[in-house]
């Protein structure tokens, strides 16, 4: 069977990435799942904002504003850089040295800018912590959102 008889199989739209078929529909949900954890880290973080602002400590404000901040660019970061590297090794089989390099920079520039703001001590070390921890959070709230999705027999396939 060739190439023009198996596609008369699939009824969902299929591109070709690296000569492998690939599912756009998949593309669709992992784009909807990153907007919804993206909004979602958004939501979580404005909410520790919100709480930290009530307790009325500027320290522990300026930390979770901070510790936010460094989450969401070390999560954009590290995505970009996983994509690039992964593309790569795909096409060539090794990860490039450069690769390599931009992930210890990554590093490097975020744990510098904790240290730097620790050693100010104009940022609360929890406050920090906290902020940076909103992805996590909202990986949470899309957990619990999918729970109930499925316990509601409207789960996405």
């Amino acid at each position: 069977m060739d190439k023009s008889q198996g596609a008369q199989y699939h009824s969902r739209p299929l591109k070709v990435v690296m000569g492998t078929p690939v599912i756009v529909e998949e593309d669709a949900q992992e784009e909807r799942l990153r907007r919804r954890l993206e909004r979602n880290t958004w939501l979580v973080f404005g909410g520790m904002v919100f709480v930290a602002a009530v307790g009325g400590d500027s320290r522990l404000i300026l930390g979770v504003i901070l510790g936010g901040l460094l989450g969401w660019l070390n999560h954009r970061w590290l995505a970009s850089s996983l994509k690039a590297v992964l593309a790569t090794s795909a096409t060539a089989g090794t990860i490039p040295q450069r690769q390599v390099a931009l992930f210890a920079l990554r590093l490097i520039v975020v744990a510098g800018a904790i240290a730097l703001a620790l050693w100010s001590r104009h940022f609360h070390p929890l406050g920090i912590v906290a902020g940076f921890c909103a992805l996590i959070g909202a990986v949470m709230l899309e957990a619990g959102y999918q729970l109930v999705l499925i316990l509601a027999g409207k789960d996405q396939k």
